[in-house]
């Protein structure tokens, strides 16, 4: 499978444990709405269901997982783009949510970089990260330069691929 931006169906679809007695094994999410359904048991459990959006917050990137931070409690919430209102599992408010308009093409650039090191926020454009992007691609040039070595763009992007492939199997306790 493809490497992406986790969203809170792919987070979801990892976990198998029971999270808040929401759901009991992978894969209870299938889309957005079944994600609508557990943020109304959210709501429910904390007899706030019917309460509507109560402000509108922004989306980030943290760790290549798009997360969302409620503003009454400080608890982080999985987020999914498509999704315009997210429920704070830990306190039931409800938020409207932002995505960045051009999400696809920051989601792009980050998926060059080690999974460790894709992050973005707000006020961050896809320019900035490309530019990012291709300052990293500068610096290993440089170095395969002082070696002796010339590397083609595609050179180089092969060699960024392969470091972002082996953190991202580090990570997971592969090799």
């Amino acid at each position: 499978m493809a490497e992406k931006i986790e969203t809170a169906l792919d987070l979801v679809k990892r976990v198998v444990k029971d999270v808040n007695g929401l759901f009991t094994s992978a894969g209870a999410l299938e889309n957005a709405s079944d994600f609508e359904d557990m943020n109304r048991e959210a709501q429910a459990r904390h007899g706030k269901l019917g309460r509507g959006a109560t402000g509108t917050v922004s989306a980030y990137i943290n760790h290549s997982r798009w997360v969302i931070d409620c503003p009454n409690c400080n608890s982080g919430i999985a987020g999914l783009p498509g999704v315009s209102e997210v429920v704070c599992l830990e306190c039931g408010e409800r938020y409207r949510v932002t995505f960045p308009q051009d999400r696809e093409r920051i989601e792009e650039a980050l998926l060059q970089r080690p999974r460790t090191n894709r992050h973005w926020r707000s006020g961050e454009t896809a320019d900035d990260l490309e530019r990012e992007n291709r300052e990293h691609a500068d610096d290993i040039r440089a170095i395969l330069a002082d070696e002796g070595i010339e590397a083609t763009p595609e050179v180089t992007s092969r060699i960024l691929r392969a470091i972002n492939g082996a953190w991202t199997r580090a990570r997971a306790g592969g090799d």
